[in-house]
């Protein structure tokens, strides 16, 4: 996962998904790590189980629409206020810029 910044595109987390929609997330460290998906307003086509589009009919046979996402985990590269596996995606920029910087500063950057 990136975030913008005015420096440019920098790497704070990273995303599993689940191969398909009904996959459920294997707990690899109990309750650690959560799982969650998201529900959409509308109805979107997932191409296998990741690509998004919000064009309805779904044209592609290998397409499958749904309301919900796939299951995701995200692990944080950034000391996120939620934790290390937090399932919130949005930051206020200030605090975004904060942990980046505490981040860089760690690593000598």
């Amino acid at each position: 996962m990136y975030y913008e910044t005015p420096t440019g595109n920098k790497l704070t987390g990273v995303m599993f998904l689940a191969r398909t929609p009904d996959e459920q997330g294997p707990q690899v460290s109990g309750p650690y790590t959560r799982w969650h998906y998201h529900m959409w307003p509308e109805l979107t086509c997932l191409l296998h189980g990741i690509l998004m589009t919000t064009r309805a009919p779904c044209s592609d046979v290998d397409e499958v629409a749904t309301y919900m996402s796939p299951e995701m985990m995200h692990v944080w590269l950034i000391d996120h206020p939620n934790g290390a596996f937090a399932t919130p995606m949005q930051l206020e920029p200030s605090l975004l810029a904060d942990l980046l910087e505490r981040r860089f500063a760690e690593r000598g950057w």
